[in-house]
């Protein structure tokens, strides 16, 4: 690896950091012989802030047209709480 590149930091055990959702992948290249780097394609669960309505990406919200699977980033910027009715910016992360 080149020296200066910047890679996502490593924990106590060695392996990188999974709180920034990267994982060492065991495959090299083997051309190069470098360990290639892949983000883990963890769900997330959202509560609304004002009524405590969860989103969780890997249910989705089928009674909103919303597939199973569908992560925060990619729901509507218009969505909004199916309870209290408060859009995207009034949800954190559980």
């Amino acid at each position: 690896m080149r020296a200066g590149r910047k890679y996502p930091p490593r924990g106590a055990c060695g392996l990188l950091c999974a709180a920034v959702r990267w994982t060492a992948c065991r495959r090299q290249s083997a051309i190069r012989g470098i360990i290639i780097l892949v983000k883990e394609d963890k769900t997330m669960k959202y509560v609304c802030d004002v009524c405590g309505w969860e989103y969780d990406e890997e249910a989705g919200c089928p009674e909103e047209g919303i597939e199973p699977g569908t992560k925060w980033e990619d729901l509507p910027e218009d969505f909004a709480c199916p309870l209290c009715g408060v859009g995207k910016d009034q949800f954190s992360e559980a």
